[in-house]
């Protein structure tokens, strides 16, 4: 009669450690898991990262390379006059920009004038023509008035 109470007993104690065992045990996986994907997700931007430099380093190896433009138009310093530019002025009157004949244009009768020897910044927000401007001093895109 003791015998069988004291097995039931042991049983039950038994029972209550291996629940917590099971409890541990499976915290550890879910612990693991989390670390094996928390490497994973470090191994994949570490890679991603290599894969961006290399693909500069290729760039840049890609640029040294290259072989130099041979311009025709280019003078030699003895044909530039010795007085030139004698003013060095810029005058922009209703300039007009556009990047395709089909498309409307970007900057629309924009008038300037910048005095010889002056320092001129162009600034503005985001899209309001500061790139497309320079692009005009260039003869970059196409000036259809001014």
């Amino acid at each position: 009669r003791h015998e069988a109470r004291f097995k039931q007993r042991m049983l039950e104690l038994t029972d209550t450690n291996n629940t917590a065992y099971l409890f541990l045990s499976a915290a550890n996986r879910w612990l693991e898991v989390r670390t094996v994907s928390n490497y994973l997700n470090w191994v994949v931007r570490n890679l991603a990262d290599l894969e961006v430099q290399m693909a500069a380093v290729k760039k840049v190896n890609s640029f040294l390379n290259t072989e130099s433009e041979n311009y025709d138009g280019s003078m030699d310093a003895s044909q530039v006059p010795e007085n030139w530019p004698q003013s060095g002025e810029i005058k922009i009157q209703d300039l007009c920009v556009r990047y395709d004949p089909v498309l409307k244009p970007v900057l629309k009768h924009v008038n300037a004038y910048i005095t010889p020897g002056q320092k001129v910044g162009i600034c503005g927000r985001t899209g309001s023509g500061k790139s497309s401007l320079s692009l005009a001093f260039f003869n970059m895109v196409d000036i259809f008035e001014g």
